[in-house]
This record gives C-alpha cells, structure tokens and sequence, in this order.
C-alpha cells in the first residue's frame, strides 16, 4: 500500500485538475457534495462517500468538494489520502480538495505549522518508520502545495477552510477579491485559521499568533466584495452543522471519530437553486451518526 501511495502522490503533483490554481471558479450547474474536516476519520469518510456517491452524476456536472484537513487527530491517514487522491485523479474537475490549515507547511524545509501533527506518527506504525516517513513527506511536497485555497460559486458560495481574512482591523476587512484569488501568505494563513464569532468587532484568537476571531461586518464586506452570499467553511469540526453571523456563514463538520462525537454532517447542494442565507442551506445538510 505504501508504494501504491507514492505513486498517488507523484500523479497528483503532475495531473491533478486544480494544481496550478489557488482560487477556483465552480460552474453552477448540478449538485455538489461538500464535506468538511476529515482528519484521517475514514470511517466517516467512507460513510458519505457510500452513501451519496452513487446518486451523484460525477461524469456529467455534479462535484464534490473537500474543505481541508485530510489527517491528524484520526487513526486512518493512509486510507483517507488513498481514497481522496484516487478521487481526485479519476474524478479530474468534478473532484476539489482544498487547502486546510493542516496541510499547509511553511518555510524553505516545508514544517508542518499546526498541533496536533501526527501524520508521519500514524504512517510509520503502518508502513515502518522509513517508509512512514517517506510518505509523509511525499505528501508534504507533492500534495499539499498544489492544494487551491478557495473556490467560489458566482453570486452564491465563498467555500473556504478557514474564514474571511481581517488583516487585523478592528472591524470589517478591507480585503480585495484579488486578495483572495492571488493571496499572499499572510491573508493565506487567516483564510486558514480564522474563526467567525457573533459580534460585529474582530478580535485575537486563542489559536495562536495573526490569528483572528472575524465578526459579522467584516464577512458582510467579504461576501460585498465577492458577490456571494455565504461563506461554506469548515476548520471546526464540533459544531458539525451551524449556519452563524445571521446567515452568513455556514459551518459543516464531518468526522465525529477523530473529535470522540456521535454526530458529523455534509452537505448536497444543487447549485441551481437559488439560496438567501445559510439557513436556507440547512435543507441540504444531512447529520449522520457513526
């Protein structure tokens, strides 16, 4: 398996639909399956896979769309990366994986900036400690860099892993639709990292350091500025399903294993009706119990 793994990671860095792209436009037609954090739950992961695959027309103009965070916390990476660069591959652009904050790596030797990391722990107890590391790092280089950032569906859905970036203003955000299509590392790592809460100020976040808390105001001139209506995100697994700020963001879960929960949820979108909030969006949600 482990070999089988390598070579998933060799043919993503070179034929996967979005490698080249850090901002996606999605066509509006058919439905999207949207599923949030998997963090190696492939137990959860294989659950909605199996029961919604086989309803989507994946061959014509139906999608499916990962928000990021493909390992740490659960026991399984290896069958996660297995089944979603297989995915990913057979599927070409009807398949999007974004970029989570845990697959994100920084500076010149590509470190791993989250905690938990466990990636290179869960693939040497199965593959040995060589091989185990050799894939993690085969993951690390040829899989995470040629992640897209966001997708967007015109006039309807900004989908992100973490939230809207602030730049540190107290209120609101002055980013630009630029910003997000092309964005440089510091407006990265908030789309990443930052979390909404229920006020119309910004704030710091206990993640950690130019992480922020983004209010209400500051996604009201986010989704101004890109002409949608909600934010689909993920990024914190316990809520499973919560539509926040008003109806303007819309916070999914999907893998209750790795977060010792009973309860994950996805979503099925179809892409040509029309929405006005989050909370419409609920009537796509599906809670499941592992």
């Amino acid at each position: 398996m482990a070999e089988g793994l390598l070579e998933l990671c060799d043919r993503f860095k070179e034929e996967y639909a979005y490698s080249s792209e850090k901002f996606v436009e999605i066509d509006p037609k058919g439905k999207i399956l949207v599923i949030g954090d998997v963090h190696a739950d492939f137990k959860s992961l294989k659950f909605i896979y199996s029961s919604e695959k086989d309803k989507l027309r994946l061959d014509k103009n139906d999608k499916i769309i990962h928000l990021g965070d493909y390992a740490d916390r659960g026991n399984e990476p290896h069958l996660v990366y297995m089944t979603i660069l297989s995915m990913a591959l057979k599927y070409g652009e009807n398949f999007l994986m974004l970029k989570g904050n845990h697959d994100h790596a920084i500076g010149k030797d590509l470190l791993p900036a989250v905690h938990p990391f466990d990636l290179d722990i869960k693939l040497q107890a199965v593959f040995g400690v060589d091989k185990g590391r050799e894939v993690c790092r085969e993951i690390i280089r040829k899989v995470w860099p040629n992640l897209p950032y966001s997708a967007i569906v015109e006039g309807k859905y900004w989908f992100v892993h973490g939230g809207v970036p602030t730049k540190g203003k107290y209120e609101g955000t002055d980013v630009k639709r630029s910003e997000i299509e092309n964005p440089s590392e510091d407006v990265l790592w908030e789309m990443l990292w930052n979390d909404p809460v229920e006020s119309r100020e910004n704030g710091l976040n206990l993640r950690g350091e130019n992480i922020y808390t983004f209010g209400w105001l500051a996604t009201k001139d986010l989704l101004n500025e890109l002409n949608v209506k909600v934010v689909i995100r993920s990024h914190e697994p316990y809520k499973v399903l919560m539509a926040e700020q008003n109806g303007m963001v819309l916070t999914v879960g999907s893998c209750p294993n790795a977060y010792k929960m009973s309860k994950g949820a996805y979503l099925i979108i179809d892409l040509e009706k029309d929405i006005d909030n989050a909370v419409n969006l609920l009537n796509f949600a599906n809670v499941f119990e592992i």
